[in-house]
């Protein structure tokens, strides 16, 4: 209650709003609209009041049926917040409520799961621990693909940082079949001169370059030279620069 009398003070009635509501609950263990609050929280993060939040929100949400797609919604707005804050800890926890709990299990909440397997890949790229960030990569992508309306331009673009992880790793076979398979989708799917195209054949030429097999990085980048000529300046200048790059170390 002391801090929602500062926020009437301050002249900030919805933050009053809110925190006279947390503060009830502690009283009188009375509901409050989870969605509201962590609406608020992510535009305007409170130090000290997003663990406390999240405890009152757990509360509620086990309450809740698994077929209500809010309750993975709030998981995942909760997730995003600790992320946001770097307690990857406590973002994967959130995270995993949502593919291990059940909540993945109602239609409503399946076309939600590639974005939540790619935060928690995130998260373990991030960490340094490639081989969970591999594995829930996958996920991602196999559930993306499997989606009503799958996203082309987000399955290449998952497809593509599993290949760059792979050359990070120095194991370039394996960063070229991902790399392979994204310009495969991407020219059957988009434009013949879409920028994507020609960025997918730079990295495609640098796995060749780095194998010593300078035929097949000279090809790739005479195709991404050619799309790019195709196309607007501001794409033209970054993948020529690139080509360039590639070439010019021969």
């Amino acid at each position: 209650m002391i801090l929602a009398a500062l926020m009437f003070g301050m002249n900030d009635p919805k933050s009053a709003s809110i925190f006279q509501s947390i503060a009830l609950m502690y009283k009188e263990e009375k509901p409050f609209d989870i969605m509201e609050c962590v609406g608020y929280l992510s535009g305007q993060i409170v130090p000290g009041e997003v663990n406390r939040l999240d405890k009152l929100q757990e509360k509620q949400l086990i309450q809740e049926q698994n077929s209500n797609p809010n309750v993975s919604k709030t998981y995942e707005r909760i997730g995003d917040l600790y992320k946001n804050q770097k307690q990857f800890g406590l973002a994967l926890e959130c995270y995993r409520r949502i593919v291990t709990g059940g909540l993945s299990n109602a239609p409503s909440n399946r076309e939600q799961l590639p974005s939540i397997y790619y935060e928690i890949a995130n998260i373990y790229q991030a960490q340094g621990i490639i081989q969970l960030a591999l594995e829930h990569l996958n996920l991602a992508i196999n559930s993306a693909i499997h989606t009503e309306r799958p996203d082309l331009e987000f399955i290449s673009a998952m497809m593509i940082q599993r290949g760059d992880i792979f050359a990070d790793k120095k194991q370039f076979n394996e960063a070229l079949l991902p790399y392979h398979y994204t310009l495969e989708c991407q020219l059957k799917h988009l434009p013949p001169i879409h920028p994507i195209i020609a960025t997918t054949h730079v990295k495609t030429a640098s796995m060749h370059f780095q194998q010593g097999k300078y035929e097949e990085a000279l090809h790739a980048n005479l195709q991404a030279i050619e799309i790019a000529n195709s196309s607007l300046p501001s794409v033209h200048e970054e993948i020529l620069r690139d080509s360039d790059n590639i070439i010019w170390k021969r």
